[in-house]
């Protein structure tokens, strides 16, 4: 298409060439003063040179007249750069690449101009003997597209082929790129520029612009290349920000940023230019800023180049020196040529081709038939390119025999001593032959590593060794692993090191379907559809292919066939030929497609009933149980039918065959072939009959099942339920059920809605009072508390009660569950006797109904002994505690949530009681048992760490209290949101933690902090709990705290007595916070030598403390010293208050 427009475009030869890639020249050659425009030209020379700095011009251009200013007449290579870089060799290589030149039309191709460019560099560095002194390039325009090929060049020169060449790119430092298009341009952008060349040079200019067109597969190539050898060089890309005048008249970028730039190269800068594309390189005068950018980018590399390329001409001499080594390639499969490049995944793994003495792994792990395999093959070749003197070893890694085969081929490749005698372990003996200090650097393969337990099995189920230790982790070695399996990977590899190889992105898998179809394609929305039905999963891509140039069928034909009902299995059964699979590993994609479903009812009409079910579910992780509750077949038939299914390849069966997969295109096909039939609302309506009767309940026990059901019960929610009655209940049954399985797991937000939805569908349907609607309320006034919304769930939960008690009496356990809950809000809000009041009522009527030993009274004595824990009657919570831990142990286990509830209760009770070290060891052994069964985020988890964070506040172990409590105010903030009571508390604790450090460091700096953060915590919970809450009276007195240490002791005295009033009255006055303040009001005035009330407080909260905690308490005594100076500070007052009265 290009090459038709030129030759339009030629018909008019008296129009001037215009634009930068067509001409960046001015040079008269029929001067008199005539020089050779071709070759190098030295400008700037020096024995002593540090490096050699060398410019190469582009299309049409001229050694010296590109980088000369046309008005000041300026060549700033000479006039310029010497001055900034004295201490290097300058020079300007020319080169023929003229599109309207007098002269014969040359004939080279770009990769032509790069070897001759090579080979005059390395002639001129030989005959001056600086081989080994680095290089810094500067290439304009096409200057860089032939500087890269000459960099591949030179590094693909070997022993054997050009070994002369090799010194060019080991000596390069620096590349700077100035306009270069890295990524092309595109056609209307060439066309602007060739406006008026004339048609005798039209054959010249259309080799060239080919080459550098956006969609030229050898550019594309080209850069992928050099990105697998750019963390060799400094690569600096510089870029026009000015837009070009045309003779077209339009103002352009001839080569815009994102063509100008090279993503996913090491070492890489990209660096504007404030000039248009034909002023890039052209500077007027020294102090121009874009020069001074380029001249001291350039004078800085000549500083730093000396030191690198030394090093790297340490090991070029090296691999000289090994000389005629041939290191083992045992990659079995031969190079893709039509491999296609992934830029997002390139950009990841480049960094595995830097130089570096460290041991490097990488993990390519995804879902089957995303091009893992491929990429490794390309990786392969890749390292065999880039480091000369490596071996590269392939393992087929699927289990454990291909595993030691594959070894012991890496055995004889390497010519190991003592690998055939019979007694010798050969994977052991290849590890430690690689482990070797002098072996050569080698890259190892592993394909298809799928199974972690025959890599790791930390809790030894296997009998036999776990190979990962077959995999040596010396310096000189890399190892590359293909998996599904992203555990393997994890065993493998560091987490950083994983690379997951998703399917393509449409224009990747598009380039594809081009390079196999061997021939451009239109872009349409047949292709688009063909690519989107395939998944862009490059081996159906490959397979799709395939069978189309078998059988000289297009995209739309075989999109007609993919659609055909009975056509569409066979043709995705259909095997196809792929050189580069191992073939032991199946590369059919039955999955993919849709087998012929009538054939399948013929012969076993039982499997065509699962299959029609599992497709208006989930499409992962389907349950056996779930299908066995469907269809209640006996194990024989069952077996059957499932046994048809996975001959079908329709099902994948998880390894403990408890649960199954099914692909997405397969799940469609299905889902279409029953809606041809008029039955797919059918078995909708039976998923969501089948989902509401047996989605399991939210009792721990049960929470394995559920969350295997959840996934599916979420599919099912999103049919419609027609308006119909009994589907409607259905659906509120399947809301509140999940939704009752959510709130455990601590999801309260995703909850919120389905409670919603499910209790104004039973208040719509049953009535307000009806037995399943109160369940609901019920649920929502538990889900509102989990949320902090305690106006709202108490509304709820009286309203309940009320219904509970007219409907089912005063003592029925159903309203004692109501009760119960009730307690538990109103503990929340501090309201502690009203709450103890509730949890009694609740006890005895469980008693009455249920027995003293049923789970649910247990529960009540449970929530009883929290808020007696809240009122300071420590001694009768450690009783019930104590008899709950053992219904608990005995009838849950030790690790049950609701067991683990007490035992964060006993240790609040031992905190309270002066066992400090005893609660914090409770505490961790609960964080420990539920981190592992509710994980690290759950509301319950963090509640413990918040304890602990507490605990350490109180032990004077501050950092340790500040690092917890800053956790956990930022987990909370982000599972229940910023003003959640439960956040609140920890930016409580927060502050005192940092009080307490800067107490102890007698560094008073973030006191203010402090005082900001209790003032955020005080509004925060008189807004939710109340301002006489004892949570909010709780945080005045803390801050009070603060500003007695501040020295603001009028406003501390306040709030001390506003939070003894409070607490006298809410707590009353021997509660053991109630005594806290006491002291804490003495302290105060204390200062203000008012001893006498100072006395009174001491005296009245170590009375009350003697009767609530005994005399050996910790606090107890700590009050008991806090009298005792006070008396001995206050004879001393009163002596030297004598001593000055009688003075």
């Amino acid at each position: 298409m290009t090459h038709r427009f030129l030759k339009k475009l030629g018909s008019n030869s008296n129009l001037e060439s215009r634009g930068s890639l067509p001409s960046d020249s001015q040079s008269d050659l029929t001067s008199s003063n005539y020089i050779d425009p071709l070759g190098l030209k030295v400008i700037q020379d020096d024995d002593a040179a540090l490096a050699d700095v060398i410019a190469i011009h582009g299309l049409n251009g001229h050694w010296k007249d590109t980088w000369t200013d046309p008005v000041s007449h300026k060549f700033w290579l000479q006039d310029f750069l010497p001055k900034a870089i004295p201490k290097a060799r300058i020079m300007s290589y020319g080169y023929d690449v003229s599109t309207h030149s007098p002269q014969p039309i040359p004939q080279q191709t770009v990769y032509d101009h790069a070897q001759d460019f090579v080979s005059k560099l390395v002639q001129m560095r030989t005959r001056s003997k600086t081989t080994e002194r680095p290089i810094i390039f500067v290439a304009y325009s096409l200057g860089g597209i032939v500087l890269k090929s000459a960099l591949i060049h030179s590094h693909n020169a070997s022993a054997s082929h050009l070994p002369h060449h090799r010194p060019i790119k080991a000596s390069t430092y620096a590349v700077l790129f100035i306009g270069t298009p890295q990524q092309g341009v595109d056609g209307t952008t060439i066309a602007s520029l060739v406006l008026g060349v004339g048609s005798l040079f039209v054959h010249t200019i259309s080799r060239y612009y080919k080459a550098l067109n956006r969609d030229s597969e050898w550019l594309q190539q080209q850069c992928s290349t050099y990105l697998s050898i750019s963390m060799d060089f400094v690569t600096k890309c510089f870029y026009e920000t000015k837009k070009t005048a045309t003779k077209a008249g339009q103002f352009q970028h001839i080569v815009p940023k994102t063509s100008a730039v090279l993503p996913g190269a090491v070492n890489n800068e990209s660096i504007g230019i404030h000039k248009d594309h034909l002023t890039l390189v052209r500077f007027a005068h020294e102090d121009d800023e874009d020069f001074r950018n380029v001249s001291e980018t350039i004078s800085d590399l000549v500083e730093e180049a000396p030191t690198k390329i030394a090093d790297v001409w340490s090991r070029e001499r090296e691999i000289i020196r090994i000389g005629t080594y041939k290191p083992p390639f045992s990659v079995p499969f031969s190079q893709d040529p039509k491999f296609v490049v992934r830029q997002a995944l390139a950009e990841r793994y480049s960094d595995f081709f830097s130089r570096t003495k460290l041991h490097k792994r990488l993990a390519l792990f995804g879902r089957g038939g995303t091009g893992k395999t491929a990429l490794a093959i390309e990786l392969g070749y890749q390292f065999k390119i880039f480091f000369l003197s490596t071996a590269v070893f392939w393992v087929h890694a699927g289990s454990r025999t291909r595993f030691e085969q594959g070894f012991s081929q890496i055995a004889d490749d390497l010519q190991i001593p003592e690998r055939d005698e019979p007694d010798k372990n050969v994977m052991l003996l290849v590890a430690n032959w690689l482990s070797r200090p002098n072996m050569a650097p080698w890259l190892l393969i592993l394909d298809n590593a799928d199974d972690v337990t025959i890599f790791f099995d930390p809790d030894h189920q296997e009998d036999e060794e776990e190979l990962s230790k077959y995999i040596p982790q010396s310096p000189q070695g890399a190892v590359i692993v293909t998996t599904k399996n992203k555990r393997a990977a994890a065993v493998l590899c560091d987490s950083d090191n994983i690379l997951e190889v998703p399917p393509m992105t449409p224009e990747e898998a598009r380039s594809l379907l081009q390079k196999r179809l061997g021939r451009e394609i239109e872009t349409d929305n047949t292709v688009d559809e063909f690519l989107r039905e395939l998944e862009y999963l490059p081996q159906s891509i490959t397979q799709a292919t395939a069978f189309m140039v078998y059988n000289s069928i297009e995209a739309d034909a075989y999109l007609i066939l993919l659609k055909s009902e009975s056509e569409q299995m066979q043709l995705l059964e259909e095997p196809y030929a792929d050189l580069r699979r191992d073939r032991q590993v199946p590369n059919s994609i039955i999955a993919s497609g849709k087998l012929s479903f009538n054939q399948i009812e013929r012969e076993d009409p039982k499997a065509i009933k699962v299959l029609s079910l599992i497709s208006v579910i989930d499409h992962q992780a389907i349950p056996q149980s779930l299908l066995d509750e469907a269809f209640e077949y006996r194990p024989l038939e069952s077996t059957r039918s499932m046994g048809t299914l996975k001959a079908f390849s329709l099902l994948v069966p998880h390894k403990d065959n408890a649960n199954y997969d099914m692909h997405r295109l397969v799940h469609m096909s299905i889902q279409a072939w029953l809606k041809s039939s008029q039955a797919l609302k059918e078995w909708q309506q039976m998923a969501v009959r089948l989902l509401a009767r047996c989605f399991p309940s939210s009792d721990f026990e049960m929470w394995a099942l559920c969350s295997a059901y959840l996934s599916h019960a979420d599919v099912v929610l999103r049919y419609s339920t027609d308006g119909l009655p009994d589907r409607m209940l259905q659906r509120g049954s399947i809301l509140v059920k999940t939704a009752a399985f959510l709130d455990r797991r601590g999801h309260y937000t995703r909850s919120e809605t389905r409670i919603q939805e499910s209790l104004s569908l039973r208040e719509k349907i049953l009535g307000p009072e009806h037995e399943e609607t109160l369940v609901v309320i019920q649920q929502f006034a538990v889900n509102l508390r989990y949320r902090g919304k305690f106006e709202d769930s108490e509304r709820m939960c009286l309203r309940a009660l009320d219904a509970r008690e007219r409907l089912n009496g005063n003592s029925h356990p159903k309203t004692a569950a109501v009760l119960n809950d009730l307690g538990i809000l109103l503990r929340n809000r501090g309201r502690w006797t009203e709450a103890a009041s509730m949890h009694r009522r609740a006890l005895e009527a469980r008693k009455k109904n249920l027995g003293g030993e049923h789970r649910r009274t247990i529960e009540s004595t449970v929530s009883l002994s929290a808020v007696l824990w809240h009122l300071g009657q420590n001694e009768e919570a450690e009783i019930l505690n104590i008899r709950a831990i053992e219904a608990f142990q005995h009838t849950l286990g030790t690790k049950h949530p609701e067991t683990l509830t007490v035992v964060n209760n006993i240790a609040n009770t031992l905190w309270s009681k002066g066992f400090l070290e005893k609660a914090e060891e409770m505490f961790n052994e609960v964080i420990e048992a539920r981190e592992a069964i509710l994980g690290e985020e759950h509301p319950d988890t963090l509640t413990t760490c918040s304890n602990l964070g507490a605990l350490y506040w109180q032990m004077k172990q501050f950092e340790k209290s500040e690092t917890i409590s800053r956790q956990v105010l930022e987990l909370r903030s982000s599972v229940l949101g910023p003003e959640h009571v439960d956040t609140i508390t920890s930016m409580n604790n927060l502050a005192m933690a940092i009080r307490g450090k800067a107490k102890a460091s007698q560094d008073t700096t973030n006191l203010n902090e402090v005082a900001s953060l209790l003032r955020e915590v005080i509004s925060a919970r008189s807004k939710a709990l109340g301002p006489d809450s004892p949570d909010a009276l709780g945080a005045v007195n803390n801050l009070a705290l603060t500003l007695r240490d501040m020295g603001s002791f009028e406003e501390a005295e306040a709030m001390f007595r506003r939070t003894v009033a409070g607490l006298e009255k809410v707590a009353g006055v021997e509660h053991p916070n109630t005594l806290s303040c006491f002291a804490n009001l003495a302290t105060v005035l204390q200062e203000k030598e008012r001893f006498e009330e100072v006395e009174s407080l001491f005296r009245k909260c170590l009375k009350g403390r003697i009767k609530t905690l005994g005399e050996n308490h910790f606090k107890t005594q700590e009050v008991s010293k806090q009298l005792e100076n006070l008396l001995n500070t206050e004879q001393i007052v009163i002596k030297e208050r004598i001593s000055a009265f009688g003075a």
